[in-house]
């Protein structure tokens, strides 16, 4: 064995020592590494966590315009829905009906028949009797068969009254529900109609709100300004103490204006989310737009009033039982004189419908003409609050140059700013009610009230 000196054996040590600490160095960065790819992994489930709840409160949160929304609407509006299923079982009753109706016809026939053989039967006892001397003991006999062919016949006629009487309603309610089919699909129609009505109102009311509460934020704005100059005019004693205390109870009331249209916004989103199905839970994002350009319909009153009438389903329906009354009183007299009271009865429930009919014309008619003024009313504000909004924006101008050149306070100018803003404020109000007018005349000339 070679034998190492003292120099080779402290040589060997060192190169030992270097290995070992290279071994623990390398040891080290690999548990640093491991660490670190833990710590990253860890964080990236952390991350993709939340990138998940940002998902999910993505998925939560729906945005909608009003077409979108309206035709949700539609698709979920339980009254269109039980309007399809009270038509599946006004068929179902409609098919028995007729079933029914048409054997009690062949009961009116058979009752018809007998009173006619209970006739023809008095009539022969009555023509034998006239050849039966009086006094001759046949002759007791024969009036008793005539007595008793008599009381047949009366049964047999209040029999076919009843059964004419009967079959009288049941053409009445037979007529009504033939009716109802024919209109289903117009009474469909007609509830879509004035569904998306009430809808679009409640979405115009909201762009409305939404206007009112970005104008009284700025007044509330305009009053911390002024509040703060009038403290700093006090400290000067260029004013006093009870007027701070006037703009401080005027900014409350701003607050509190805030607060209810917040309110009142937050109750038409819920009704809204309602109508289209969606939870509380969830958050309902709406465009709010309006008409830069409204269009505004002119409407001729007569015109209005003859669609009305002619589209009209109730009145149609008024119109169709009147006719079926006096179809009905021509049944009746068939089997009853014109002094029973069947008779009269029927008679004065014909004179009972048109009375109706006409009745219901002339409400009708007040309703047309009285949505028609409020619609020329409303048209008319709109003119006007649209000039007050032209001149009001001009005046501005003029303001805003006058600020630009440091000739009128900050105060002064936004004073003129919020007068602007209210203009555009009552404008949309203006563009609010002239577009519900407008949907209400529509309406009408739908010959829907």
């Amino acid at each position: 064995m070679m034998k190492l000196g003292k120099k080779s054996i402290a040589l060997l040590i060192l190169a030992c020592l270097i290995v070992a600490q290279m071994y623990v160095v390398f040891a080290e960065e690999a548990m640093s590494e491991e660490t670190v790819t833990e710590e990253k992994v860890n964080e990236e489930k952390v991350n993709e966590e939340k990138v998940n709840e940002e998902n999910e409160t993505t998925a939560r949160t729906i945005i909608h315009s009003l077409e979108t929304l309206t035709e949700i609407l539609v698709a979920e509006n339980l009254e269109i829905e039980k309007i399809k299923l009270n038509h599946e079982m006004l068929l179902l009753n409609l098919e028995q009906t007729l079933e029914d109706y048409e054997e009690l016809q062949e009961d009116v026939e058979n009752a018809k028949d007998l009173v006619e053989v209970r006739e023809k039967q008095v009539d022969i006892i009555k023509d034998e009797l006239s050849d039966i001397p009086v006094g001759a003991p046949e002759r007791a006999q024969a009036l008793a068969q005539l007595n008793w062919n008599v009381q047949l016949l009366d049964a047999a006629k209040r029999s076919y009254e009843g059964i004419i009487k009967q079959e009288a309603n049941m053409m009445e309610s037979l007529e009504l529900m033939k009716l109802q089919r024919d209109q289903s699909s117009r009474n469909r129609k007609q509830e879509i109609e004035k569904i998306k009505a009430n809808f679009e109102k409640n979405y115009f009311q909201l762009v409305l709100l939404e206007n009112q509460k970005e104008v009284f934020k700025k007044q509330l704005e305009n009053l911390d300004m002024l509040i703060e100059s009038e403290k700093v005019k006090k400290n000067l004693d260029l004013t006093t103490q009870m007027a701070i205390f006037e703009l401080e109870k005027d900014r409350s009331k701003m607050f509190f204006n805030i607060r209810n249209v917040e309110n009142n916004t937050e109750q038409i989103r819920e009704k809204i989310k309602t109508d289209i199905n969606v939870s509380v839970d969830e958050e309902l994002l709406i465009i709010l737009t309006i008409e830069e350009n409204i269009t505004v319909r002119q409407f001729v009153l007569s015109d209005v009033i003859e669609k009305f009438m002619n589209n009209n389903l109730s009145l149609e329906t008024s119109l169709r039982m009147t006719e079926v009354k006096r179809e009905v009183h021509e049944k009746i007299k068939v089997a009853y004189e014109e002094d029973d009271n069947e008779y009269k009865v029927a008679y004065l429930e014909i004179r009972e419908s048109e009375i109706n009919e006409l009745t219901s014309r002339r409400n009708f008619e007040h309703i047309v003409k009285q949505t028609y003024f409020q619609h020329e009313q409303v048209r008319i504000d709109l003119l006007m609050q649209l000039q007050e909004k032209i001149l009001i924006e001009d005046k501005f101008e003029h303001t805003k140059m006058q600020y630009d050149l440091g000739l009128i306070s900050e105060l002064q100018y936004r004073a003129s700013e919020l007068q602007v803003e209210q203009a555009n404020l009552n404008y949309v109000s203006a563009k609010v009610n002239y577009i519900n007018a407008r949907i209400t005349m529509e309406l009408l000339v739908k010959g829907i009230n």
